[in-house]
């Protein structure tokens, strides 16, 4: 096994591993191949893909994405985002042009007229489009680490909070309210920490990612009661991130709540595949190793 290797898991959530040379030769053209007929499907394809951080080979299925789906924006933007790893600016452009003439601006688009003339240094430009995009979207995450950084460059941990204060204000910015909270989590004022997740909570419906946040966050600082009583109302399966239910189960398992684990564990063994099949089987056993203590 080697640095270069990719892991993946297989049909029965085992964990295995390929050479990259081998996996993008033989693997890439298979999974590409499967799903080449859906465009949901070859989205997906590709995420997995590109996750692995292969972005060479895909310059085909990106057309034949934009062509299952012509009327996505997203899938043109994300045709572009791909052109510009590849250092391909002028192509990039063209596709956000298309994306922007036939769907309108978006925090996206505009993030990625940003990003075309921070490479062509235009660096003022940039910073003012990233601003717009975070103005047409507060909880673009781009754009937000984007003007994180520039405070951070210029002022410190100081400006990053100011920034944060500032977003926070606005309605539905939970990703600002949810920065301030790991932020604080960083600084042990758990008690700050969980007032600003809370705000995030209340200032919409939590999505998968802000609850990923609040658990991994929570988790870190060892407050697994607020853990629990924060996320658990919220968490949906199988629309969440089963890291999410993982974190949520050893959290139960430790405050002693066998119950409230088992019920977790069965909803993360209801996929086929699951990269936490192993690890919940382990967890089973023991809670089955705790309840025959109990009983003796």
């Amino acid at each position: 096994m080697s640095a270069d290797d990719v892991f993946m898991y297989d049909r029965r959530s085992r964990r295995w591993s390929m050479p990259r040379d081998k996996f993008i030769r033989s693997a890439v053209p298979q999974i590409l191949s499967d799903a080449w007929n859906d465009h949901e499907s070859l989205h997906d394809a590709i995420l997995e893909i590109t996750d692995l951080g292969i972005f060479e080979e895909l310059e085909e299925a990106f057309k034949r994405l934009v062509d299952l789906a012509p009327d996505k924006a997203e899938y043109w933007l994300l045709a572009a985002s791909h052109r510009g790893v590849l250092n391909k600016i002028d192509d990039m452009e063209r596709l956000v042009a298309h994306a922007e003439g036939t769907f309108g601006e978006s925090a996206m688009s505009v993030y990625l007229r940003g990003v075309i003339a921070k490479e062509r240094g235009e660096e003022a430009k940039a910073n003012r489009l990233v601003a717009d995009a975070l103005r047409l979207d507060p909880n673009h995450r781009p754009a937000l680490h984007w003007m994180l950084d520039l405070a951070e460059n210029s002022r410190g941990e100081d400006g990053v909070e100011a920034v944060l204060l500032e977003l926070a204000e606005g309605r539905g910015a939970w990703l600002a309210c949810a920065e301030l909270g790991m932020m604080k989590c960083a600084q042990a004022k758990v008690q700050q920490a969980i007032r600003w997740f809370s705000q995030a909570i209340a200032s919409q419906p939590p999505t998968g990612d802000l609850l990923r946040i609040i658990a991994t966050s929570l988790y870190d600082c060892r407050r697994l009661e607020d853990l629990v009583s924060l996320i658990a109302p919220h968490v949906q399966f199988p629309r969440d991130d089963s890291t999410v239910g993982r974190i949520l189960a050893e959290s139960y398992l430790t405050l002693g709540r066998d119950e409230d684990c088992e019920q977790v564990l069965r909803q993360l063994l209801k996929p086929r595949i699951t990269p936490h099949r192993n690890w919940a089987e382990q967890v089973r056993s023991q809670l089955r190793a705790r309840k025959t203590r109990k009983a003796n």
